[in-house]
């Protein structure tokens, strides 16, 4: 058995996704606003180990899904975000990386469409997705009370939920991966994957910043 390099950052600098990936089945990955800046700051940081965005993005071989709040938010970081690199200020998020999430994103709206999940009942998901952020953060006063769990995280976590239910142009979705470096979408998804109604869908959240090693398909 061939080892993945011992990095926590390996997938993020490389976009080694399919050692994530579930073996000759169709998986998609949701990639959070989060996990794109992350992207951006290993590359910016570590120019010799890391990837561009860019090179990443295009690599993977999964469907990969922007939502219009995730792009929304990049597309901000892009205009109004600047970061001391050398002389020069420049965006969080660069102009290379903006151009190719907007056409993701467009391949999204497109998957999103052929998926089907306008037949699934979307109410009751975002309902008991809206449950389990305020259960997630009960004990947690700064996380449930003042920096309480978006309605862009929540709907991240409800499209992960739906979509794993939906077909991918008529084939069965085997996996939805969520990643995030952010406790409020991940701990959000763990607590609905754990209620009864929901342990058998296809979704794996997962803390980019923490938890993708324990993850990963060694590779025989």
């Amino acid at each position: 058995m061939v080892m993945v390099k011992d990095s926590h950052n390996w997938v993020l600098k490389h976009g080694d996704f399919d050692s994530l990936a579930t073996k000759d089945k169709k998986d998609i990955f949701i990639l959070d606003t989060g996990t794109i800046i992350d992207f951006e700051d290993n590359y910016r940081a570590n120019h010799n180990e890391a990837d561009h965005p860019v090179k990443i993005l295009e690599r993977i071989e999964h469907p990969l899904i922007i939502t219009e709040q995730v792009l929304g938010e990049l597309n901000n970081h892009n205009k109004y975000t600047k970061i001391q690199q050398g002389k020069n200020l420049v965006p969080i998020v660069s102009d290379s990386t903006i151009t190719l999430l907007r056409k993701l994103h467009e391949e999204s709206v497109d998957l999103i469409k052929a998926s089907g999940i306008e037949y699934l009942d979307i109410d009751h998901y975002g309902y008991h997705t809206y449950l389990a952020a305020g259960h997630a953060f009960k004990e947690d006063y700064r996380k449930g009370v003042k920096d309480v769990v978006s309605n862009a995280d929540r709907d991240l976590v409800s499209k992960a939920f739906l979509l794993s239910q939906a077909k991918y142009y008529g084939m069965p979705i085997a996996q939805v991966h969520l990643l995030s470096p952010d406790d409020h979408i991940i701990k959000t998804a763990e607590v609905l994957k754990s209620h009864n109604n929901f342990k058998e869908h296809g979704v794996k959240p997962i803390h980019t910043r923490n938890q993708i090693k324990k993850h990963l398909n060694l590779k025989k």
